[in-house]
């Protein structure tokens, strides 16, 4: 058996990943195990637990110069076609180490991995025991080959917990159309699509329809995937709808969504908050957690009086 260890680069106590990889060692041994750097765990502080555990390590550099946006994904093919087993520390953030643990996933290898929540990410949530559903905000695109895009951002990482989420979804979307639905369980937490964006969008005549870091690459009257659209409010209005049926009908206590079609939508979060205030998800408001993935500052309050409860995290304060 041969062994990979990859660790986010924001955790950084030496004496946690230190005990982390003498567990390992305990349980596999000290041969063939190959440590994934750069983009992972610190050069220092892997210099740092060298000095304090006897063992030979391998490591893999991520060549960024020769194979630029592409070296993630030729790492992860690298490591999970010539190895076993992945043990992961992640932060439930780091998209290189969420790439990494999907690669041997998608390849049925073993994963054993852990998140340390010293970055706020709503996956957190999952190890909290009132919290019955977390959302993930998606488009309607269904590839050639039959699968949901789900590129960016938290769904993206949901990837690391339903390895076939793609396929569940992409066959949904094609049975049912682009609507709010459980797509499986972890941890005894339902996981729920959340659309966003449509399957498709015709580029207009100032391309304000399609994400600003993709405008150079379409022409004004193409058909293009849902998944180059900016978030749309209408979906969004009707995601939020859906969701309040759900949350009705599954008898759920605690729901998280991520701020919707904020983000990489590109739509800010006022205009967003003013259409889910008038829809019937604004009934289930003392249900529904509300968080933002790139701030740490406790979310916007809807009202003085009458808000969505809403939490960040702020490392070792703990939740707020």
């Amino acid at each position: 058996m041969k062994y990979v260890l990859i660790c986010s680069d924001s955790i950084t106590n030496i004496e946690f990943i230190y005990n982390w990889i003498e567990n390992i060692i305990q349980t596999v041994g000290k041969d063939n195990i190959f440590i994934c750097m750069e983009g992972s765990i610190e050069e220092n502080v892997l210099n740092k637990i060298k000095e304090k555990i006897d063992i030979r390590f391998y490591t893999y550099k991520i060549d960024y110069e020769k194979y630029k946006k592409k070296a993630i994904s030729v790492r992860d093919f690298v490591l999970s076609s010539n190895n076993d087993f992945l043990y992961a520390l992640w932060d439930g953030k780091d998209k290189s180490v969420a790439s990494l643990i999907i690669g041997f996933l998608e390849r049925n290898k073993k994963v054993d991995f852990k998140i340390v929540p010293v970055v706020f990410s709503m996956w957190n949530f999952l190890f909290i025991d009132i919290i019955d559903a977390i959302c993930i905000t998606t488009n309607g695109y269904i590839s050639s080959k039959g699968k949901a895009v789900l590129g960016r951002g938290n769904a993206f990482t949901s990837r690391v917990f339903i390895p076939d989420i793609e396929i569940k979804l992409g066959n949904y979307l094609k049975e049912y159309g682009n609507k709010v639905q459980v797509l499986g369980k972890y941890n005894n937490k339902n996981i729920i699509n959340f659309p966003v964006k449509p399957g498709s969008v015709i580029v207009n005549e100032d391309k304000s329809n399609i994400v600003y870091y993709l405008k150079d690459k379409v022409d004004v009257g193409d058909e293009v995937g849902g998944f180059l659209a900016r978030a749309d409010l209408n979906i969004i209005k009707d995601s939020c709808n859906q969701l309040a049926k759900l949350i009705d009908e599954l008898h759920l206590n605690y729901v998280v969504l991520p701020k919707p079609g904020v983000g990489a939508g590109e739509l800010s979060w006022s205009t967003v908050k003013r259409t889910i205030l008038d829809t019937d998800l604004y009934n289930f408001k003392d249900r529904v957690i509300i968080v933002s993935a790139t701030s740490y500052k406790l979310l916007s309050k809807f009202s003085k009086k009458d808000d969505f409860k809403s939490y960040s995290y702020k490392g070792d304060k703990g939740w707020i």
